[in-house]
């Protein structure tokens, strides 16, 4: 398998498992196998650590992103480096959005600036019309 890369497959496993065992009389070991066969290996000489599996992007079961990761971790900076990504875009992002708003409303007071004159320009005894109909409505 490709994603693979740099992993043992079953020819290597064999031949570590022919090391540590001495002779194996099965030609084409399975993968179940070979696994019963691991974990007695760890289980005998090292005191019954435990494994893990490799997994899509880390050592978690799920496709995600390892975001909390150990000092020690091999994978510290390039975590950092995708975190630092991350927060670079969320501000982009957010930077366009005020932007946004701010043309959207200055263009907003522009129109609304420009179709008053004009209301104006159109009716001059509207003002004193709006003034009239807000009395009446006040007194019923």
């Amino acid at each position: 398998n490709s994603l693979f890369i740099g992993c043992p497959d079953k020819y290597e496993h064999r031949e570590i498992l022919q090391k540590y065992y001495g002779r194996i009389a099965a030609k084409d070991l399975t993968w179940t196998q070979i696994k019963v066969l691991v974990d007695a290996i760890f289980s005998n000489d090292y005191g019954g650590i435990s494994r893990y599996k490799l997994s899509f992007y880390g050592n978690a079961p799920v496709c995600l992103f390892k975001y909390y990761v150990k000092i020690n971790d091999p994978q510290l900076n390039f975590v950092f480096a995708i975190i630092c990504l991350n927060f670079g875009c969320f501000v982009t992002i957010a930077v366009s959005y005020g932007v946004i708003v701010a043309k959207v409303k200055k263009s907003a007071n522009r129109l609304n600036r420009f179709a008053k004159k004009i209301v104006e320009m159109e009716n001059p005894t509207r003002k004193a019309t709006t003034k009239l109909q807000r009395v009446t409505q006040w007194i019923i």
